[in-house]
């Protein structure tokens, strides 16, 4: 089948970046592919804060790095130090909003994100990602900032995922006014589809929310067949 590698290296935003819509990123607001289509980011830095004020709910899509990544290839050695608001609307990452592999086995290795992340309302919000989609391994990463959401899927490191986790740390404090699923790592971990592990993985910061499933590294795991 025909397949299109794209690949984006060494490369650095340093400035601030404000919006008022959606799709939003320090370094790309949205990276897509289709089909056998895959895009790889490597060695990708942005340093500067993120902010939108769209006001019109549904899916924002905000990251420190990119706002909507889908369809990549491995995504290694990238980062985002700014700090990443959002007014409404889901999928807010201090690295990126979400994250969609072109195939389960792309792998995300040496990725961090240091700067707070605030979203007044919506869900899948984290430290690092909002939301890491389909994606079997997450290696060497970290997360620093505080993470003060008002929703559900709320992560210092991940809001959502379905992955194992190895070599990984949270350190800032996590707070979310309504919603469930609110953990100090990772909000929800589902490992319905593959042995999902979690190694190494430390969270330092305070956890609180308003809703169920909270805990002080996982808010919830959903293991079932």
């Amino acid at each position: 089948a025909r397949e299109f590698r794209s690949t984006v290296q060494n490369v650095t935003a340093t400035g601030d970046v404000s919006a008022a819509g959606t799709h939003v990123g320090g370094l790309i607001g949205d990276i897509r592919a289709r089909g056998n289509d895959m895009v790889e980011l490597t060695d990708a830095h942005a340093t500067g804060d993120v902010n939108t004020t769209h006001g019109g709910g549904g899916n924002v899509f905000i990251g420190g790095l990119v706002g909507r990544f889908h369809h990549s290839n491995h995504l290694t050695d990238v980062s985002a130090t700014g700090t990443v608001t959002s007014t409404t609307g889901s999928y807010a990452g201090g690295l990126i909003g979400q994250w969609v592999p072109q195939l389960a086995s792309r792998e995300v290795v040496n990725v961090t994100a240091s700067g707070d992340v605030t979203s007044d309302s919506g869900n899948y919000i984290g430290g690092l990602f909002g939301r890491h989609h389909t994606g079997r391994q997450i290696t060497n990463v970290s997360a620093t900032g505080d993470v003060i959401a008002d929703g559900a899927y709320v992560g210092g490191l991940i809001g959502h995922t379905r992955a194992s986790i190895t070599d990984a740390t949270a350190t800032g404090d996590v707070t979310s006014a309504s919603g469930s699923y609110i953990g100090g790592l990772v909000g929800n971990l589902n490992a319905r589809e593959f042995r999902t592990t979690v190694e190494n993985v430390t969270a330092t910061g305070d956890v609180s929310a308003a809703g169920t499933h909270v805990g002080g590294l996982i808010g919830d795991i959903r293991a079932r067949g």
